[in-house]
């Protein structure tokens, strides 16, 4: 694997060369360029700036873009030899020879050049956008908004064009503020989770391509939400222009509290529309499951316990920083909440049971012990009479579901998978105690 590592053409070096070249050149245009000379390409941006400030915004450009590839490169001569040797010492022996060709593709840097080329791109927009360009209202020594905008800037306020240039640049400038800020929370967010992927060994281009999609619609919710707030009240807005660049970058942050807040404003205006409802039952009932990753869930498609009740272990503990025994432990805690639904956190609390491995144990040593296991479970559960007869028939319903799913020996499967509520790989009495789960909660972003 070493060697294929170090394999990359030429054109990969492309992603540090060009934006290396842009920026160099920019720089090189500031120190040395003639002065007096109106440019009518990119030349001119080194002019609009004092000298000094304008190289000193260049060097941040140019470390905010390479940070992207540099960090892939690393994690691919570093990282992926721990991640391999992680996976090879958990996963069952029967999926080792699967483990180590997904290794190989993922230990190259072609793997990641789509997505590290899509998000240098991005980035580099983005940050020529806040640090480079300067708006003005005239032809003099900054973009040239006199000219007019772009309805994406401007939206409606186009209107304001030749006939109130004051309210019309008030309004540029509002929608420039929402739309860099909304970006610079987004690649603050996007550093953040690419440092968090390095150290988890959880690096992988789908990370980049979420980090380029998420600094694309923050930036266009942030802009929109600014439409929103003044259009819904002005006075409110128009007395605090200093907190549209925070709000700006908090939903760049989240931009998904952004698209709740553009929901909530139109449904404030539209009171007819009826909202969604959904009955998936969210990840944060598992014991151990954090904000983080829940989101690193998602991002591969489990966004609920349902979907995670029936995912390959194997396949996920490859494309996540998650280990094996983890994912199995949450499989196993999914299969149970998914059979009682939102009763799960109160069964969990009272009987102290997590997952459906657990269940079963209980229920064979009360059997051994010649003792009613079901009738200690619902006295457990329930003091209510009403409730006796629905939670006794729903645990002796999932004893029979557990007695029919019989464990299978280790490896034995070809595919790696175990039966629902089965955890053969590891024994439960080896890990460490389940915490509680807490309060159910919906993922958000």
């Amino acid at each position: 694997m070493s060697k294929n590592k170090w394999r990359m053409p030429w054109y990969d070096w492309l992603v540090f060369l060009v934006p290396s070249l842009l920026i160099v050149g920019l720089g090189v245009e500031s120190a040395l360029g003639p002065a007096g000379i109106e440019y009518r390409d990119f030349r001119a941006v080194a002019h609009w700036f004092d000298p000094v400030f304008f190289q000193y915004n260049l060097v941040m450009a140019l470390l905010a873009v390479l940070v992207v590839p540099s960090l892939a490169l690393a994690y691919i001569q570093s990282m992926t030899n721990r991640k391999e040797r992680q996976l090879l010492r958990e996963a069952p022996a029967a999926r080792h020879a699967e483990i180590l060709e997904r290794m190989k593709q993922r230990a190259s840097f072609g793997t990641y050049r789509g997505s590290i080329c899509l998000t240098t791109t991005i980035v580099l927009l983005g940050i020529c956008i806040l640090l480079l360009f300067k708006p003005l209202p005239s032809a003099n020594g900054g973009v040239d908004f006199s000219l007019g905008g772009n309805m994406l800037i401007m939206g409606v306020y186009a209107e304001l064009f030749g006939r109130d240039p004051g309210a019309y640049y008030t309004h540029l400038v509002r929608s420039l503020v929402a739309f860099q800020f909304g970006f610079l929370g987004a690649y603050i967010y996007f550093i953040g989770s690419v440092a968090r992927a390095f150290f988890t060994v959880d690096l992988t281009p789908h990370t980049f391509i979420d980090g380029s999609i998420r600094m694309i619609v923050a930036s266009i919710l942030a802009l929109i939400l600014s439409f929103a707030v003044y259009a819904v009240s002005p006075e409110t807005a128009g007395q605090s222009p200093g907190l549209l660049p925070v709000v700006s970058f908090f939903f760049g942050f989240y931009p998904k509290r952004a698209a709740v807040a553009i929901e909530r404003i139109v449904l404030k205006i539209v009171q007819s529309l009826p909202g969604d409802s959904y009955r998936a039952l969210p990840l944060s009932m598992l014991a151990g499951m954090s904000y983080a990753h829940e989101l690193r869930l998602e991002r591969e498609g489990y966004d609920n316990i349902e979907n995670l009740s029936t995912a390959d272990t194997v396949d996920l503990a490859i494309r996540t920083c998650f280990t094996y025994g983890q994912l199995e432990q949450w499989k196993d805690q999914a299969w149970l909440a998914v059979h009682l639904r939102e009763d799960y956190p109160e069964f969990v609390r009272r009987t102290g049971i997590t997952g459906g491995s657990e269940l079963r144990r209980f229920l064979t040593a009360s059997d051994a012990a010649q003792a009613n296991g079901l009738e200690q479970l619902v006295a457990a559960v329930t003091a209510d009479p009403a409730a006796t007869a629905s939670w006794r028939t729903r645990l002796t319903a999932l004893k029979a579901l557990l007695a029919a799913d019989r464990p299978e020996p280790a490896g034995a499967a070809p595919s790696g998978r175990p039966a629902a509520g089965q955890v053969f790989h590891e024994p439960l009495e080896s890990r460490p105690p389940a915490k509680e789960p807490g309060p159910v909660r919906g993922g958000d972003a």
